[in-house]
């Protein structure tokens, strides 16, 4: 392939946009099944 034409500025943005948004999501994704890890009042006595 050809470099010409390719702006790797925007490609670099677009990749670290990506990235970002992808690594919001993993957290976001994560967060309902580490809060079942975390034990209950119930469970602790109190």
């Amino acid at each position: 392939m050809s470099e010409d034409g390719i702006d790797k500025d925007r490609r670099r943005f677009l990749t670290t946009t990506a990235t970002v948004i992808g690594g919001v999501g993993v957290v976001a994704a994560a967060i309902p099944f580490v809060s079942t890890l975390l034990p209950s009042e119930r469970t602790k006595g109190g």
